[in-house]
């Protein structure tokens, strides 16, 4: 017999003694725990408080009979599989029983050596049944840990990564931490009431973070005041009065540690081995997908530096239009706001502001900063300028998104903008929201041919062009933002993102 089954803990239930008894010392001498009842009601107080594999139970009996334990061990979802005992008259009954969800019977009168192979074919059937448990756990973790695999914004991912770990492993409290640019990790996300109730808690978890750092393997630990933690790990001794189970998990690289999670459980049940192995599962399966994350997002933070370095270098070239582009992004987000855009399209408006003219870059400075009026050749040359701002923006993967609100920015409502002469709603929206403030910044500053307009005059300019140069709704509502925030009176100042 395995270890596993002769581990295991038999209740057994009769309103006979003398069986009640024989079946007690027959299974204790084969390995078994046997506890026993003289009733269903005395089992079922047993159930519940007690962990128990196998119940093996007469059927008619005082208080509380075995169809009735059965049915209410299913309904308190009592882990415990059932082995009828029939007498004479009663296999029907048995049957019926078996239907119920019991595992098997065996009819009385009964030789012992026919109740121990019966015994061990239940036992057989819990561990299969636990073990497909097991695996369709392990699935459905594997499962979540492939769900984080759908962004590669960190942000997006830390977030997830906190719903699914508070789903998989019911902690009270829980801590990401990852590397920073300097190499050093850092905490990036944690949740719990313990972490806030207890400043000390995230000082020794920093500790606990250096220790796992040199040793790079996972803990399961159980602390309690009691506890007599060895020398090394003396340190968590702080953690031991709140009477915790944490388990700790490296997040490790190609090129070794690149952060960590730790689950802290609060609470009577503390987390167990079987947890504790698929806790590793699910940090392993993720683990290259969080430093995809890291340095997907770094090079993506590299590619807006060097794209925001180029519309300086555009801006330089014509002290009159210093700080356009800051501003207009500036003011896409206000009019965003106001529209209540998701952060995503802020973003994108954000963006698409500070790189909107980088295609100026590849304007003959003649052009660029002429003080009259352009000719028609110098003008269709300027025209050039959101399609070579596209051209270099679509060299980055992660400025695809704010390619139209660049190339697109020049159309007009009326369809006679450029470059594609497109009208309406063929204008993507965020576009249209760009090409209002653009043009507002322009006239509100001041240009080599010309001095910054009032604000009547621009005003007057916005409503003329309604339907015409810009969408009317947009115009409408920015005006309102324009008068309601005094965005005039601070037009020195560059906004911030949202």
């Amino acid at each position: 017999m395995s270890k596993d089954l002769k581990n295991a803990t038999i209740l057994v239930v009769d309103d006979d003694a003398s069986l009640l008894e024989l079946c007690k010392n027959f299974l204790e001498d084969q390995g078994f725990n046997v506890l026993t009842a003289p009733d269903g009601k005395e089992a079922l107080d047993i159930l519940r408080k007690y962990p128990v594999d196998v119940v093996l139970c007469d059927i008619n009996m005082p208080n509380l009979d075995g169809m009735t334990l059965l049915k209410t061990i299913k309904e308190e979802n009592i882990d415990a599989d059932f082995l009828i005992m029939s007498g004479v008259g009663t296999v029907q009954t048995a049957v019926q029983i078996i239907k119920m969800g019991a595992i098997d019977y065996i009819s009385k009168p009964f030789y012992l050596p026919e109740l121990l192979v019966k015994v061990k074919r239940v036992l057989e059937h819990r561990k299969l049944k636990k073990e497909r448990i097991d695996l369709d756990t392990i699935v459905e973790v594997l499962k979540e840990a492939k769900n984080l695999f759908l962004s590669l914004n960190i942000s997006d991912l830390l977030n997830n990564l906190l719903f699914q770990l508070d789903k998989l492993f019911n902690p009270t409290d829980i801590t990401i931490w990852l590397k920073d640019e300097k190499e050093e990790i850092k905490l990036a996300k944690l949740i719990g009431n313990l972490l806030r109730r207890d400043s000390r808690v995230l000082s020794v978890l920093k500790d606990l973070i250096i220790y796992m750092k040199k040793k790079e393997r996972p803990l399961l630990l159980q602390l309690y005041e009691d506890l007599a933690l060895n020398e090394e790990l003396n340190f968590l001794r702080p953690l031991c009065k709140h009477k915790i189970s944490l388990m700790a998990s490296p997040i490790v690289g190609r090129k070794g540690m690149i952060g960590a999670v730790i689950l802290i459980r609060a609470q009577e049940v503390p987390y167990g081995p079987k947890e504790f192995n698929l806790f590793n599962i699910f940090i392993s399966q993720i683990s290259l997908q969080v430093e995809n994350c890291i340095f997907y997002t770094r090079l993506q933070d590299l590619n807006k530096e060097i794209i925001r370095s180029i519309a300086k270098a555009v801006e330089a070239k014509d002290y009159y239009t210093k700080g356009h582009s800051e501003k207009v992004a500036f003011y896409a987000v206000r009019l965003g706001n106001r529209l209540n855009l998701s952060k995503e399209d802020l973003d994108y408006l954000y963006w698409a502001g500070v790189l909107h003219d980088v295609g100026k870059i590849g304007i003959p400075d003649n052009i660029l900063n002429k003080p009259g009026k352009l000719t028609k050749e110098e003008f269709e040359v300027m025209k050039q300028h959101p399609v070579i701002g596209m051209e270099i923006l679509s060299q980055l993967t992660t400025m695809k998104e704010i390619l139209p609100l660049v190339y697109y920015h020049h159309e007009r409502i009326d369809g006679k903008g450029y470059p594609e002469g497109i009208r309406g709603d063929q204008i993507p929206k965020l576009t249209r929201i760009l090409s209002v403030v653009d043009a507002f910044d322009a006239m509100t500053s001041d240009r080599a041919y010309r001095k910054a307009m009032e604000w009547d005059k621009v005003k007057s300019i916005l409503q003329e062009g309604k339907g015409s140069q810009w969408d009317p709704d947009l115009v409408n509502v920015w005006i309102d933002v324009v008068e309601e925030e005094n965005i005039l009176k601070n037009k020195g100042n560059k906004g911030e993102k949202n």
